[in-house]
């Protein structure tokens, strides 16, 4: 009985962090995706709503029950006198644990302002948020493992150094990202720049016995800016300068938009 107790603790101790893990990184997701132009925005923001709801009743929820009914279920099959004796590393583990429940309802908590379109917190900050779990998940493991011979002080100044290696994880993180979406918009403008898909046009007069040299620039528009330069110059100067005839009104395609 007691083996049986301690496999469902444990399967609902690692199912409660993987749903609690998912759900504020879906968190993040859905803070960002409140910036995309509609009618993506809409789509994504329903679909996370969705996926959040869903995480939190079938996984998140469940889990934290089946944690605490099979952890309690322990403690009464060892007896109280167990617990006082090993009270120097059980009580801050329950502790922990009360900590752990509270943030879960406080994430669930938010599920359904984020539906309602409200952001209470920035991307990064949720990102930050998500790795409150890491603590709680180092610190009880710490406990279960060292039990009495753990040096609580030292355990718990060394989770303090671990939470500003991951904050200042998250906030290198953040500068690199930044700087990669930079990158990218810059392409995408140059890109952009060089090659422009739609016909802009000038009117222009010129000669009709011009009406070849007009055929052959009809298709240069969607070339790109460094490639159509010369023909452009070429047949600017061809109808702004006409051997002679009379001058007629026609469109000549620009390889960049006026």
């Amino acid at each position: 009985m007691l083996l049986f107790f301690k496999a469902f603790h444990i399967i609902g101790f690692v199912a409660w962090f993987a749903g609690m893990f998912y759900l504020v990184r879906m968190f993040v997701y859905h803070v960002e995706s409140a910036g995309r132009p509609e009618p993506e925005r809409g789509i994504l923001t329903a679909q996370y709503a969705l996926m959040e709801r869903r995480v939190y009743r079938i996984i998140c929820t469940p889990a934290m029950g089946i944690t605490w009914i099979f952890g309690l279920g322990m403690v009464f099959y060892y007896g109280w006198v167990w617990l006082a004796a090993n009270g120097s590393w059980m009580y801050p583990k329950l502790a922990l644990l009360i900590g752990l429940t509270v943030y879960h309802f406080w994430s669930g908590g938010l599920i359904p302002r984020l539906e309602r379109g409200g952001l209470p917190y920035t991307s990064f900050q949720f990102r930050l948020l998500n790795e409150v779990p890491t603590l709680f998940l180092v610190a009880i493991v710490l406990l279960a493992v060292f039990r009495n011979t753990l040096d609580f002080v030292l355990a718990f100044l060394g989770l303090l150094l671990f939470g500003q290696l991951l904050y200042a994880g998250a906030r290198l993180y953040r500068r690199q990202r930044g700087k990669k979406i930079a990158r990218r918009k810059r392409e995408g403008m140059s890109k952009k720049f060089r090659s422009f898909p739609w016909p802009v046009h000038l009117k222009l007069p010129y000669d009709s016995t011009c009406s070849g040299a007009m055929d052959a620039c009809s298709g240069i528009y969607s070339v790109g800016l460094c490639r159509n330069m010369p023909y452009f110059l070429f047949f600017s100067a061809l109808f702004l300068f006409p051997s002679g005839g009379a001058p007629a009104s026609v469109c000549l395609p620009l390889p960049f938009p006026v």
